[in-house]
């Protein structure tokens, strides 16, 4: 008998053992301690419920942005900025021009000024005083009409930092005219090679980000542009698109790479240094996005810490903490639009979908906006016989899967069931053994059995499928073979 850990890494390689090995709404989640059960577990994402409709007014619902504010909760979808109330009550604030672009809104805020950059397109300050107000200043214009126009916003010690393709330009302190004033001389170019991308925080200082490298720039309340580079900060890696950057952990989280070299998914680690995150299957996978509307994006659910990669359909996360338990990365995926721009806000985290849907991360069920259930896949780590034929007489999967706590949390799934495939040449053609039930609701730790596999030709992979309603949880995967090793 051989056991198959089922929170090891998922997307290793694009070779096709390894690239079978998927991992598709479930969070892979590594134990903390000894005296579990299992060493690891994978866990569901949690589901969304319905909290929110923003109004059509004839417009596309997808949305382009949101942020937190004054404790309050902002969105942008084509062409309107809304507040969301802690009830779920929506306000229209004013129209927003988002032009005909597919890049996401950035936005940031001061304490009293929120402003809303979308990029090559229009800016806005908005505040509880004066609303919603494009920005017309003759001064910001001129930077506007420079090569891409303004295409970022970042907040710094009370600081509005822009950028254009070629300038980071500053508006004034908090403390005056609530950040909203521009001085012609208050601007740096920080690049002469490469173009700016966009600016951001993280650690609390400025991050000027170019296409191929990114510098560190520090305040030191000089006038009229307040901020110098960090001398030996600078990452030998750029940027590859506006939205594939984030700051979080104390940390901060990016899509690029350097001269001459592939763009993979990087974490700052310090000092001028950054680790690669992503596997060759990760960036296999993104080799051909169109990066234009794509986002990074970052939550913590049940004890782990993720940051994830969306290039519509399919959003490839990141968990952080499995993956330093571990000490390799570990990866997942979903095909939904869901789970891909939460906001934590109203002690909720909040997720926004299409259709003016805006929802709640909630753990009491699997499908989302009660409407939509999503599909949960993950194959095993493949069994090598070392050149010798495989015999495998019998699969066994244990799980938790009648984890809702009441009927209500799952009225019309009472009796999941599992998929169980195999692939006998690596990963190119699937054969069905058949579906076995999961487990009813209150029913804990199921042991799923499948018998008489019949032979492999050296290599054996398996693949699990569910849809349901209900949570789950797999915690341990066994085979058991003849004649053959892992």
């Amino acid at each position: 008998m051989v056991r198959v850990p089922i929170d090891f890494g998922f997307y290793q390689s694009p070779s096709l053992p390894f690239a079978a090995q998927e991992c598709r709404d479930l969070i892979p989640i590594v134990s903390q301690g000894e005296g579990s059960s299992a060493k690891g577990m994978l866990a569901s994402l949690p589901g969304v419920t319905l909290f929110a409709t923003t109004p059509n007014n004839g417009q596309d619902q997808s949305f382009w942005g949101r942020h937190e504010f004054a404790n309050e909760l902002y969105a942008v979808d084509r062409a309107t900025l809304f507040k969301i109330s802690s009830t779920g009550v929506v306000t229209t604030i004013g129209a927003i021009n988002t032009g005909t672009t597919t890049e996401r809104a950035i936005i940031d805020d001061n304490g009293e000024t929120m402003a809303i950059v979308i990029p090559g397109v229009a800016a806005y300050f908005y505040d509880p005083t004066n609303g919603l107000v494009q920005i017309t200043d003759t001064i910001f214009q001129d930077f506007e009409a420079e090569s891409g126009g303004v295409t970022s916003v970042v907040e710094v010690d009370g600081y509005f930092l822009w950028s254009t393709d070629v300038s980071i330009f500053q508006s004034s302190s908090v403390v005056v005219n609530k950040g909203q004033t521009f001085d012609a001389l208050a601007f740096l170019q920080p690049f002469l090679k490469e173009d700016l991308i966009r600016v951001g925080k993280a650690r609390g200082q400025l991050m000027a980000m170019g296409c191929d490298t990114i510098k560190v720039l520090r305040n030191v309340a000089t006038e009229p542009f307040a901020f110098v580079e960090v001398p030996g900060a600078t990452i030998e890696k750029g940027l590859a698109f506006r939205g594939g950057w984030i700051s979080f952990d104390n940390s901060f989280f990016f899509w690029g790479g350097g001269i001459n070299e592939k763009n993979a998914a990087w974490r700052g680690v310090g000092s001028g240094s950054v680790q690669k995150i992503s596997t060759d299957a990760i960036d296999a996978i993104w080799r051909d996005a169109t990066y234009a509307s794509n986002s990074a994006t970052s939550y913590s659910w049940d004890g782990q810490l993720i940051i994830g990669f969306y290039n519509p359909p399919t959003a490839l996360f990141y968990n952080i903490t499995a993956s330093a338990l571990k000490g390799q990365a570990v990866w997942f995926s979903t095909n939904s639009g869901s789970l891909t721009t939460p906001k934590k806000v109203y002690n909720k985290i909040i997720d926004f979908a299409g259709s003016g849907k805006i929802g709640y991360f909630d753990p009491s069920t699997n499908s989302e906006y009660e409407s939509y259930t999503r599909t949960c896949i993950f194959t095993g780590r493949y069994l090598s016989g070392q050149g010798d034929h495989l015999f495998v007489d019998e699969i066994e999967l244990k799980a938790e899967t009648g984890v809702a706590q009441e009927v209500w949390d799952a009225p019309a799934d009472t009796n999941p069931q599992v998929l169980l495939e195999y692939s006998k040449d690596e990963g190119r053609t699937w054969i069905s053994k058949g579906e076995r039930s999961m487990g009813k609701i209150g029913k804990f730790e199921t042991k799923i059995r499948w018998n008489r596999l019949g032979r492999f030709n050296d290599r054996a992979i398996f693949r699990f499928t569910t849809t349901t309603d209900n949570r789950q949880a797999f915690t341990e995967m066994k085979v058991t073979l003849e004649d053959a090793f892992e």
